[in-house]
């Protein structure tokens, strides 16, 4: 299996992750944020590396209790249009939100 570890980010790497996830790293914050990205690497690997063929998937976490299923019936009034008048935008009831496309925002 790979190991990510051997795979350590450079500079730019740390840059463009930065650029692609929309956030400003500073010139002082890259080595805390490499730092945390390896963490990360490392957990992953530890993860990759465990054997779970042998295991049995799970139904619920807790051991012989299933999962609860409530009755689908109406607690709450539909209040859409009430909260809907304080958004900017709303477009045939739905929340018009800005469009981010490499960089650029622009509302559709």
């Amino acid at each position: 299996m790979k190991d990510a570890m051997n795979d350590t980010m450079n500079d730019r790497d740390i840059r463009r992750l930065a650029r692609l996830a929309s956030i400003n790293i500073r010139d002082d914050e890259i080595e805390g944020v490499r730092s945390a990205i390896n963490e990360i690497m490392a957990l992953i690997d530890d993860l990759l590396d465990a054997d779970a063929g042998s295991l049995e998937p799970l139904i619920h976490p807790i051991a012989n209790q299933g999962q609860y299923l409530r009755p689908d019936n109406i607690s709450e009034e539909n209040e859409r249009e009430r909260l809907q008048k304080a958004a900017p935008a709303v477009k045939k009831g739905l929340y018009q939100v800005p469009a981010v496309l490499d960089g650029e925002t622009r509302r559709k």
